[in-house]
């Protein structure tokens, strides 16, 4: 498992909410990437991002502070390297904001 902290907001800008990013990635088994909007209510969503070469995957808790969405992963070959970040978002279409850097790791 790969858990992907707060975010880390222009200071100018900052808002109290925040999204986590988390990617289960066992030997066996299913893997899958969760999305969770935290802390105080902003009117933003959490999104999860998952990079593995060229596929993306997103993940979006839109339903206000504690709430939580997964997704399950399929169709990834053991030994490739990932990216993985959370960021907030305006509406399902909008912009990426207050994200955090890319964390990165390799499939199981």
């Amino acid at each position: 498992m790969f858990k992907v902290f707060e975010p880390i907001p222009n200071e100018l800008e900052r808002r109290d909410g925040f999204g986590t990013a988390l990617f289960y990635n066992p030997t066996a088994g299913i893997r899958e990437l969760d999305a969770c909007d935290d802390g105080a209510a902003d009117g933003l969503r959490a999104v999860a991002i998952l990079e593995v070469g060229s596929k993306r995957f997103e993940v979006h808790a839109a339903g206000g502070t504690g709430s939580c969405n997964s997704k399950a992963i399929t169709g990834l070959t053991g030994g490739s390297d990932y990216r993985l970040r959370a960021c907030l978002r305006n509406g399902s279409g909008g912009a990426n904001v207050y994200c955090d850097v890319w964390h990165h790791g390799s499939v199981y």
